[in-house]
C-alpha cells in the first residue's frame, strides 16, 4: 500500500477507529473533518466525494490492491476558542457575521440567512456594497478563532494515537481552522519508528503545516485575509464564478468551500489527491566537503509530480554553504529537461527564480522513483550531476546518497 492511515480533519463529531491495523501489513484509515460553518451533513457529503476520488486514484495506480486496507470515517467538530476565551460555535460565528450585516444597515436578518451563505453558482454574487462593508468583519471573525477547544484537541490526539498504536500510519488533511487542531495534536502524539504521520493543509489560516507537509490555498480564498496565513499557491481554471475577485465577499467565501472549490478544482483537486496518495521517500546525502543532507520527498509517480519536499543540509564548508532547509516555502522543484533521457530522474530544488547565484540542490537518480518503492541511489558518475551550488558557483558535489521509500505498497 502507498498509504497506511489517512486522516482528513476539517472539524466535527468523531468517526470510529479500528483497534487493530486494517489489514495484516498495516492499513489506511481515512478521516475527514470540516472547518467551521459546515454542517455534519455537508461534511459527510465531502467525505464521500473525497473517498470516491482517492479510491479512483489508488485503483488506477494499484489495480490489484487490497481495498480493505483503506478505510474511511468522519471526524467532525464545531468548537473553537476565540481570543476572548469563549467557545465559538458554528451558530454564533454565523451570528456574528449576520449581526455585522444588520448593524451596517445593509439588510435584515431574513435576507442575511436566506442569501449570505448561498454557495450555488446560479445565485448572483452579493452586492459590492456588502463585500466592501463586510469583508473586514468576516476577516475579523476568522481571526478571532484562534485555538481549538482543549477537550476536542484531546479527542484528536486519541484518534491519531489509536491508529498509530494499531500499526497504521496517519495522514491528516486539514481544511480551514481544522489545521489548528492538527498542528497542536501533531506534536503531542507518539509516533513509532515504523509508523508515519503526515499532514496536508487545505485553505489553512496557520503560518505552518505540522511536519513540513504541503498546503493548497486558492488565490482569493477568504482565508488569505487572516494575517500570517500561508500564502495562496493555487489557481483553478474552472469554476469562473469562484475565486475571481479580491473585492467580492461572496466570491471569496465560495472560494473557501472544500468540495465545490478545492476538491472539484481542475488544479487544486489533483494537488490534494496527489498529496494524499503520493509515496514518501527518506533522503540521505553526503557532500565532498563533509556536509550532510537529510529529509523527505513526497513524490507521485503516476503524474511525475514532486508534491512536497523537506531537505536540510548542514556541515562541511559552512562559510560557503550555511545550513539551509529546502521546502516549498523557500524553493521550487523542477523536473529535468524533456531532452534528457527519463527526465523524471533529474530533479532540482531551486531558491529564488533560479537566476545566477541562487542556491539549488540537484539530485539525479539512477532510476525513476516508482510506486514499487525500495531504495534508489544517486547518479555520481560525473561531477556536477548530483550537487549543491549557487547556480552554480560555489559548488559541492554529492559523493554518496540515496532515497528510500518510507512506506511499502
Amino acid at each position: 500500500m502507498k498509504l497506511r492511515t489517512l486522516a482528513f480533519i476539517l472539524l466535527g463529531p468523531f468517526g470510529h477507529c479500528a483497534l487493530a491495523s486494517n489489514c495484516p501489513t498495516g492499513g489506511t484509515t481515512i478521516f475527514f473533518g470540516n472547518g467551521i460553518l459546515t454542517t455534519e451533513h455537508d461534511a459527510r457529503g465531502a467525505l464521500w466525494e473525497l473517498q470516491r476520488r482517492v479510491d479512483a486514484a489508488l485503483d488506477a495506480s494499484q489495480p490489484q490492491r487490497d481495498k480493505s486496507c483503506v478505510q474511511y470515517s468522519l471526524a467532525y467538530d464545531s468548537e473553537f476558542v476565540n481570543n476572548g476565551g469563549t467557545k465559538a460555535f458554528v451558530t454564533n460565528v454565523v451570528g456574528q457575521f449576520a449581526d455585522a450585516a444588520v448593524q451596517a444597515g445593509l439588510t435584515d436578518y431574513a435576507t442575511v440567512w436566506s442569501k449570505l451563505f448561498q454557495y450555488s453558482s446560479v445565485v448572483p454574487s452579493l452586492p459590492d456594497s456588502w463585500a466592501q462593508a463586510l469583508g473586514q468583519d468576516f476577516s475579523n471573525v476568522l481571526i478571532t478563532i484562534t485555538a481549538p477547544v482543549q477537550t476536542d484537541l484531546q479527542k484528536h490526539i486519541n484518534l491519531y494515537q489509536t491508529e498509530l498504536n494499531a500499526g497504521n500510519n496517519v495522514i491528516v488533511v486539514a481544511h480551514s481552522q481544522g489545521n489548528l487542531y492538527v498542528n497542536e495534536a501533531f506534536v503531542l502524539v507518539s509516533i513509532q519508528a515504523s509508523a508515519q504521520m503526515r499532514v496536508v493543509a487545505v485553505a489553512t489560516p496557520s503560518d505552518h503545516v505540522a511536519g513540513g507537509g504541503p498546503w493548497v490555498t486558492l488565490q482569493n480564498d477568504i482565508i488569505s485575509l487572516v494575517p500570517n496565513a500561508l500564502p495562496s499557491n493555487t489557481t483553478n481554471n474552472n469554476h469562473p464564478e469562484r475565486c475571481t475577485s479580491i473585492f467580492n465577499l461572496a466570491s471569496r467565501t465560495r472560494c473557501h468551500d472544500f468540495t465545490e472549490s478545492y476538491l472539484t478544482g481542475d488544479v487544486s483537486g489533483p494537488k490534494i489527491i496527489n498529496a494524499v496518495t503520493a509515496l514518501p521517500w527518506s533522503v540521505s546525502l553526503t557532500f565532498e566537503d563533509g556536509g550532510k543532507g537529510s529529509g523527505v520527498l513526497l513524490y507521485d509517480a503516476s503524474s511525475r509530480t514532486m508534491v512536497n519536499w523537506s531537505i536540510s543540509v548542514s556541515g562541511g564548508n559552512t562559510i560557503a554553504f550555511p545550513p539551509f532547509s529546502y521546502a516549498p516555502a523557500d524553493s521550487f522543484a523542477a523536473i529535468g529537461s524533456g531532452n534528457a533521457p527519463m527526465p523524471e530522474r533529474y530533479w532540482s530544488f531551486v531558491t529564488g527564480t533560479g537566476a545566477f547565484g541562487d542556491r539549488e540542490l540537484r539530485l539525479v537518480f539512477l532510476s525513476s522513483l516508482t510506486d514499487a518503492g525500495g531504495t534508489v541511489g544517486l547518479d555520481l558518475s560525473k561531477s556536477f550531476l548530483s550537487t549543491e551550488c549557487f547556480n552554480c558557483s560555489p559548488i559541492r558535489n554529492i559523493v554518496s546518497g540515496s532515497v528510500t521509500a518510507i512506506a511499502s505498497h
